[in-house]
């Protein structure tokens, strides 16, 4: 009985003419119950809370959190137990569920497949939707492709696709010559005018002085013949030699930039372009494309980094070269930042395990038209840096002035 009386001492103890709490009660007039899934201590086995607040100080009984014990944890929690602050999952999870509340059942997102979703699914699924485990297209296959993965179409097919893209090439490469031949001529033709112009107008204002300064009609012929000898003059126009050295200054610097990247390429075996447009990314690119091609390379563009299934590509067997325009036009980060990272790692082994093995080449070309100093780069970590700075990084805004 002495024993007993010394454990329950502390919670009797009077202060300043204030009585606390029995166990189990709380509030000012010690007349409200604590909550029924607080923790039951010992030796009384009864719900303890804080006398002054209701609160479950000493936590909750299995299977509940929250200061009032109120909240239930997630069915899915290993043996119902849980943080009774927080609602975490402390012994993990049953089945295969997964996260702190063990309410995440594990399958992957849209487009992707495997033990931790880190295979991409065939950019020929409908709806890039697949099974999560196997990979296999739930939903059948887009265009004239066939299989359980969708990656297999008739020879013809193939064929169409690589002539499309030749065509598509040579035409880009075409458009873009005709393009910059006017964009000169249009340049040479207005400077030329409005050097004409400006002469003409010095010349009449002369001729209006001289009309003031002598009214003869002999002064006035004499001065309309010095005008017409001016425009006849077989001396070169004023800017006309500065004109023609800067179009051959930018013609210079673009044989240059191909030269520097094409190098830069061989030797890495990766490249990234980076420059506001009009400063020759995508031209270069396609220039380097169509030239491969010409050499047996297999040839693919691509305009979203997201969908592209890399391992579709790198099984064949075959020389390799891809190009990836603007890659971060489609991309949001942080929010796709694991995705993209996990591609481009993907893309970097296969590119070190050619290179090692000195089996069939692959070369990778990016252009980033949406680069800046403050941009997404640092989210990508590590994979990051290999491919978007250091020596195969060539930023065009810096490097290619005019």
């Amino acid at each position: 009985m002495l024993g007993l009386s010394k454990l329950l001492l502390p919670f009797f103890v009077v202060v300043q003419g204030y009585t606390a709490c029995k166990w189990g009660l709380h509030g000012e007039h010690c007349n409200l119950t604590c909550p029924q899934n607080c923790a039951l201590l010992p030796p009384l086995d009864v719900p303890y809370c804080d006398t002054d607040t209701g609160k479950c100080s000493e936590g909750c009984q299995c299977g509940w959190h929250g200061d009032l014990c109120n909240q239930d944890c997630n069915q899915n929690c290993l043996n119902t137990t849980c943080n009774h602050q927080t609602g975490h999952c402390t012994l993990g999870c049953s089945g295969t569920n997964t996260g702190f509340f063990c309410d995440d059942t594990g399958e992957c997102g849209r487009g992707w497949y495997g033990d931790q979703c880190q295979h991409p699914c065939s950019i020929n699924c409908l709806e890039e939707r697949c099974n999560h485990t196997t990979g296999a297209c739930i939903l059948g296959c887009s265009g004239t492709y066939t299989g359980e993965f969708c990656n297999t179409t008739k020879v013809a097919n193939n064929k169409e696709d690589a002539n499309s893209l030749d065509a598509i090439l040579e035409l880009f490469t075409l458009n873009v010559a005709v393009a910059a031949t006017v964009t000169v001529a249009v340049a040479v033709a207005v400077t030329l005018t409005v050097i004409v112009f400006i002469r003409w107008l010095r010349g009449k204002n002369r001729k209006r002085r001289q009309r003031k300064s002598s009214r003869s009609l002999e002064a006035e012929s004499s001065e309309v013949e010095s005008f017409t000898d001016d425009l006849h003059k077989k001396e070169p126009p004023m800017y006309s030699g500065d004109l023609i050295e800067g179009v051959e200054e930018v013609l210079r610097k673009i044989s240059n930039n191909y030269r520097k990247v094409k190098n830069t390429l061989e030797t890495h075996g990766r490249v990234t372009m980076s420059g506001s447009p009009g400063k020759g990314n995508t031209t270069i690119a396609l220039t380097l494309g169509t030239e491969y091609r010409d050499e047996g390379y297999e040839v693919v563009s691509v305009n979203d980094i997201l969908k592209f299934n890399l391992q579709h590509y790198v099984n064949q067997g075959k020389d390799m070269c891809f190009i990836f325009h603007d890659v971060f036009k489609t991309v949001e980060l942080p929010k796709d930042a694991t995705l993209l990272q996990r591609l481009l790692h993907e893309l970097k082994s296969n590119l070190k395990k050619r290179h090692s093995e000195n089996v069939q080449k692959l070369y990778a070309i990016f252009t980033m038209n949406t680069y800046s100093d403050t941009g997404q780069i640092p989210e990508l970590g590590e994979v990051g840096d290999y491919f978007f700075s250091g020596p195969p990084f060539i930023n065009f805004n810096m490097e290619f002035r005019v």
